[in-house]
């Protein structure tokens, strides 16, 4: 950082709409990322399945959701309609609803959807995007916020159209994107 103790300016969303966002599915990595941006590199060059295949992820397309790149996958265990329960998952994942029951484990930062902030980690903020009904993803912060979880950093990248009103609420990990004409 530069002199004269001024702040990082807010950044700005990776995308904002789904054709910004490409699938990265190799050995290491199942995850969006923007077009044109290098996919992170992985040491191992074959493998029994690319990584987003042996989650159960094989079709995953690219989305944009809450100024993020993700992956086509449904982490609202609400969405779940079997009577079995979900796979234990490592720290930082969740486990995805495919078809009417469960998959496999997934970055929470690259689901489409969660049911509840709970879901995400410690280092993330839960955008709630709100309009008849919400709509919650986990984010991670910015470096340029400095762990501040608040609609001038975080919600400038994140509160995007039509989703555009943001507002603290009470919880400090969570924002609410509200969208006023939807």
């Amino acid at each position: 950082m530069g002199g004269g103790g001024g702040m990082n300016p807010a950044p700005g969303p990776e995308c904002t709409k789904d054709s910004d966002c490409m699938v990265v599915n190799d050995c290491c990595t199942c995850a969006g990322i923007p077009v044109g941006s290098p996919a992170p590199s992985c040491p191992i060059s074959e493998c029994f399945a690319p990584a987003c295949d042996a989650s159960g992820l094989s079709a995953a397309a690219p989305l944009c959701r809450a100024g993020r790149c993700v992956i086509d996958a449904d982490c609202n265990h609400d969405n779940a309609l079997c009577d079995s329960l979900p796979p234990a998952c490592p720290p930082g994942q969740t486990a995805h609803v495919n078809g009417p029951c469960w998959g496999g484990c997934v970055a929470v930062a690259e689901c489409r959807e969660v049911g509840a902030c709970s879901q995400c980690t410690k280092d993330q903020a839960c955008i709630e995007n709100v309009a008849f009904v919400v709509e919650r993803h986990c984010v991670d912060v910015p470096a340029a916020c400095g762990g501040q979880i608040d609609c001038s950093c975080v919600g400038a990248s994140s509160c995007i159209s039509p989703y555009g009103v943001c507002t603290d609420p009470p919880d400090p990990a969570v924002l609410s994107c509200e969208c006023p004409n939807c």
